[in-house]
């Protein structure tokens, strides 16, 4: 699909395009490509943080299995007759045993865990581990063995007294598309592309719910009218994933945040921030994982790792900063009113909770690392 050349295409919704503030700063100067991030695509790469993404990863693993292991307390109770003992408490046993050994190994020696070959990286079995009587043998797929247990502990008893079924909700978000390691890692012919000025920039800001990842922000959802804030704000671009395959409106997006330029409250340096990955996988799970420190990766190669990077999604680190406040901005929070509307209704939806503020040496985008 051809981008449209102004925002008054009716390829817009008509909330835009008859927005005025939208209209008054289309062709306004935004700040990335002066950063060297013009808009710009490059194979899907994780370079070096790879090891980075995967050790984070397997800290979050180890969280999610210990928690899930920690779940699961022996119920045996008196009922005024006698202790009822608890049926499954052989299964809980063995469970918090096998998921014992793999925690431990997790939080020692991690890097044990990992796998290269042929430019193929798995997670693996570092030891031997028997559970439910069942062996798993070292260098097995992590998450077979992982499916393996929760297999047995979840299956009603067969045979095997004491055993089966326990609620392992935990651990079945590990298995899904989203959130396989093979499936994400692994995936061949996908893009990162950014995007941030011109009008390739407004439009994938504005349809950025549109193409495949879809968030309050899609068209006719009430927060949609946040789009005006990002389309006019200097400081605030995009970065996505794409599998190449195109969409009503563009190519599709399969993973995505907004950047955006920001400045540190006390030392007045810039950053850059990435807003929360979507889909947002409210478990941690490997596709954030993976997104986040891909887009890292592709970020600090474009500014030649000029400037700190930063996740929104830690609101300790985001709030040390602000986002410069821009003209276009000014201009919006000023006249939302008119539009029936509040300035939080029409500024950039942020899931950091950054905040804009004055700061005159960043106020004026043009005069910012001149060429």
């Amino acid at each position: 699909m051809q981008t449209p050349k102004t925002t008054t295409s009716k390829k817009y919704p008509p909330f835009i395009r008859s927005h005025k503030v939208i209209k008054s700063f289309a062709r306004q100067e935004k700040v990335f490509p002066k950063i060297g991030l013009k808009n710009c695509e490059k194979a899907f790469d994780l370079g070096e943080e790879q090891e980075i993404g995967i050790l984070f990863y397997l800290d979050q693993l180890r969280q999610l299995l210990a928690n899930e292991a920690a779940n699961q307390v022996d119920s045996s109770y008196n009922d005024g007759y006698g202790w009822v003992y608890d049926q499954y408490l052989t299964v809980k046993e063995q469970f918090r045993a096998a998921i014992k050994t793999i925690t431990d190994g997790l939080e020692s020696n991690p890097r044990t865990f990992i796998s290269q070959k042929n430019n193929k990286t798995t997670l693996i079995l570092p030891v031997d581990l028997t559970a439910f009587e069942k062996q798993f043998v070292q260098g097995q797929d992590l998450f077979f063995v992982l499916r393996g247990i929760r297999e047995i502990a979840g299956t009603p008893a067969l045979g095997y007294a004491g055993y089966g079924p326990l609620a392992l909700t935990r651990m079945d978000s590990l298995f899904g598309a989203m959130n396989s390691f093979e499936n994400v890692l692994n995936v061949n012919d996908l893009k990162v592309v950014f995007s941030g000025s011109g009008g390739k920039g407004l439009w994938d800001l504005a349809t950025m719910s549109m193409r495949g990842v879809s968030s309050c922000q899609r068209w006719g959802n009430k927060h949609a009218k946040a789009l005006a804030g990002s389309m006019v704000d200097p400081y605030a671009g995009i970065i996505y994933i794409t599998n190449n395959k195109k969409s009503r409106r563009g190519l599709k997006m399969i993973r995505r945040s907004v950047v955006r330029f920001v400045v540190h409250k006390t030392s007045r340096k810039p950053a850059i921030l990435i807003e929360r990955v979507y889909p947002h996988d409210y478990n941690g799970g490997m596709t954030d994982v993976v997104t986040l420190m891909a887009f890292r990766h592709f970020i600090k190669t474009k500014t030649k790792d000029k400037f700190p990077i930063i996740y929104g999604e830690n609101r300790d680190e985001a709030q040390k900063y602000f986002i410069p406040l821009t003209a276009p901005v000014s201009e919006l929070i000023l006249t939302s009113s008119s539009r029936g509307r509040t300035p939080n209704e029409e500024l950039s939806f942020r899931d950091s909770k950054i905040q804009y503020s004055k700061s005159p040496k960043y106020q004026d985008v043009s005069k910012l690392f001149t060429r």
